[in-house]
């Protein structure tokens, strides 16, 4: 992942490797590229069909500017392959970074915001709840 790793937030976090090595705990060290629990957008990964099959809609917010887009990206394709395009929505905004909806780093958090909630409506309004 070095796209963005300039500018984006989580770079030092991300190279340090202490994410990989919290989450794969006493597993191997492959564990977290080839493991789907802790990496399920991985290219690594054996056997990825079907990997999402049954999940509800779901919905991936990513910033255009972050460090981990292309996983994000990656993410977003896999889960359309096994949900279908209608099941999946991804917003992403080009000039934010990671965890922008955290911060007023705007105008790309208020419209996030908006478009969650029409994503949201558009689900219990389909759903019928």
């Amino acid at each position: 992942m070095e796209r963005n790793a300039r500018s984006d937030v989580v770079a030092a976090i991300l190279k340090a490797g202490y994410t990989p090595r919290a989450l794969r705990g006493k597993l191997p060290a492959d564990a977290a590229t080839r493991n789907a629990w802790i990496s399920p957008a991985s290219l690594e990964l054996e056997d990825a069909d079907g990997l999402f099959a049954g999940l509800p809609p779901t919905c991936i917010v990513a910033a255009g500017a972050e460090q981990t887009v292309d996983a994000m990206r990656t993410g977003r394709d896999s889960l359309v392959h096994d949900l279908g395009q209608g099941k999946v929505r991804y917003l992403e905004y080009e000039d934010a970074y990671h965890d922008f909806l955290t911060t007023n780093w705007e105008p790309e958090r208020t419209q996030a915001v908006k478009d969650l909630v029409q994503w949201y409506t558009e689900i219990f309004d389909a759903s019928g709840a």
